[in-house]
């Protein structure tokens, strides 16, 4: 991605509605440079876009475990 942006895609494993979906993805919102974030609890997987001028991916990755 452009302008210092960054994206990544990953699995999450134990969830099982979509409020946990909606839960984690608000977790990872909140992480300072978090742009968007997409949480599918049917698939299990997960997708972030961050400005990496501001957050590093072990600081999104915590997210889950903290949500």
């Amino acid at each position: 991605m452009s302008g210092g942006l960054c994206d990544a895609r990953f699995l999450v494993q134990g969830m099982h509605c979509a409020a946990g979906a909606c839960t984690l993805e608000r977790a990872l919102l909140a992480v300072t440079g978090g742009v968007a974030a997409r949480v599918s609890a049917a698939g299990q997987r997960a997708s972030i876009v961050w400005s990496a001028d501001f957050t590093r991916p072990s600081e999104w990755m915590a997210a889950p475990q903290a949500a």
